[in-house]
């Protein structure tokens, strides 16, 4: 039988933490705590039976919401021909993202300096195609390619961010 405190600390996660060494193995117990440290940890349950969501996660949720639901043909279409849908676009993930940097960052510059990576970022893949498409792989190839280049720059937008503190 498993002590009350190996209950509570029953899924520990590697992390990524700013100020230390990388990877850090964090605990459900600490990404309750400190969940700014997380990178890319999607969930875990804590001791108390309750599901952490990490930002790495909502900042992923507010990607696929900005880049699919959120996003119509007429601006799909033309975004890499048509600054002003483009910008549109990049406003929409802008907005998105403003409630995560609320809610985990510690002050005003911290959260203007992640709004800023975010928006630019992604203005500034999906500006124009970085891959043409593979033989065999059709559109999927560009479409695979630019979400990996998305989801390497959601994975820099807290290292940044804390720049600001």
């Amino acid at each position: 039988m498993r002590s009350r405190a190996n209950r509570s600390e029953h899924s520990t996660l590697i992390g990524v933490r700013f100020d230390d060494k990388i990877p850090l193995r964090l605990s459900s117990r600490d990404l309750l705590r400190r969940p700014r440290e997380a990178i890319f940890v999607v969930r875990t349950h804590s001791g108390q039976g309750r599901t952490v969501i990490t930002p790495s996660l909502w900042l992923i949720t507010a990607h696929l919401i900005g880049d699919f639901p959120l996003q119509p043909d007429w601006i799909a279409k033309y975004k890499t021909e048509n600054k002003i849908r483009l910008s549109i676009h990049v406003l929409i993930h802008a907005f998105l993202v403003i409630p995560i940097a609320w809610r985990t960052l510690p002050n005003a510059t911290s959260m203007a300096i992640f709004i800023s990576w975010i928006a630019l970022s992604h203005g500034f893949i999906d500006h124009r195609r970085w891959v043409e498409p593979k033989e065999g792989w059709g559109e999927t190839w560009v479409w695979l390619n630019d979400q990996i280049f998305h989801l390497a720059a959601l994975s820099l937008a807290y290292p940044i961010a804390s720049l600001g503190t």
